[in-house]
């Protein structure tokens, strides 16, 4: 799908550019052109009115507008009416929620993936009254003859079932945790990182693992634990989900995934140098932030 990118400069940080671009091709939309304008972002469409429409008229066949930060419902939906129907809004989290959905492969992913999913589509349907941003997408459900009231109160419904069986989940591998402590012994070294950082790459080195690995960006949906086969002393390493920069209430839904493995231990943090110094930091800052409110 021909798909453009229009951001704020304000709103640049290091690699967001590099990601939005990595997210669109892993996505399979077709990026050709990218624009960012020199004012801050309008509080009420994000794009200005006027910046929008100049770029409908210059490209006229896109199909899909990436606003590569996260929109706030009104702003969502303002600039949904400027492009018009047959054009849809995308922004950063969208992109990253159609990946997690797609490769979600374990139980406890495929709860998350769906209780993060409602977290980002429910207050946009809070403050709809014509638009639900619910199209035919698998995972997003459709609004078919459901009053926009009947349909928040059957999210709402499903966001409380869904956090009752994370809940569950949580409490069950915290205590498998603390079972496999007392039992083990053995020191458990989580390797954390950004996506497509490397680290199943070396959680197979290091336990002689055969998961699978790759350059598109969250090819590990679920973590993994095994026995380290290089070390003189035994250690267990656990493979995580790759970080990324995310609202709170949407990491919080992944919280069965990181915290069982996160409690009070010392980590390996992977970094792909290739990436500049800039972004670097910002991901190691970015990823003590998750860990500090994760734990």
């Amino acid at each position: 799908m021909l798909t453009l990118i229009i951001g704020s400069v304000h709103d640049l940080y290091p690699g967001l550019k590099e990601e939005i671009h990595e997210l669109s091709r892993e996505n399979k939309l077709e990026v050709i052109h990218e624009y960012w304008f020199s004012s801050p972002p309008h509080p009420h469409t994000y794009v200005p009115k006027a910046v929008m429409e100049m770029l409908l008229d210059e490209f006229h066949d896109i199909e899909v507008i990436i606003v590569p930060v996260s929109l706030k419902p009104r702003q969502f939906l303002a600039l949904s009416e400027i492009v018009g129907d047959e054009r849809e809004v995308v922004d950063r989290i969208n992109l990253l929620l159609r990946i997690f959905e797609r490769k979600a492969d374990s139980y406890e992913a495929k709860i998350e993936v769906e209780l993060a999913q409602l977290k980002y589509l429910r207050p946009k349907l809070v403050t709809s009254l014509r638009k639900a941003l619910v199209k035919e997408r698998a995972g997003f459900y459709s609004t078919g003859e459901m009053t926009r009231e009947d349909l928040v109160r059957n999210i709402k419904k499903r966001i409380h079932h869904l956090e009752s069986k994370l809940k569950k989940r949580y409490q069950q591998a915290m205590k498998k945790g603390e079972e496999r402590e007392r039992r083990i012994k053995t020191p458990l070294i989580p390797i954390l990182g950004f996506y497509s950082s490397g680290k199943t790459t070396l959680f197979n080195l290091l336990t002689e693992s055969e998961r699978t690995t790759g350059e598109e960006p969250f090819v590990t949906m679920a973590s993994k634990i095994s026995r380290s086969k290089k070390t003189a002393f035994p250690f267990d390493f656990a493979d995580t989900i790759g970080m990324t920069l995310l609202p709170l209430q949407i990491l919080d839904a992944f919280r069965v995934t990181f915290d069982p493995i996160l409690q009070d231990r010392v980590g390996i943090v992977t970094l792909d140098l290739t990436r500049g110094a800039e972004r670097l930091i910002d991901e190691v800052e970015q990823i003590s932030s998750n860990i500090a409110y994760i734990t």
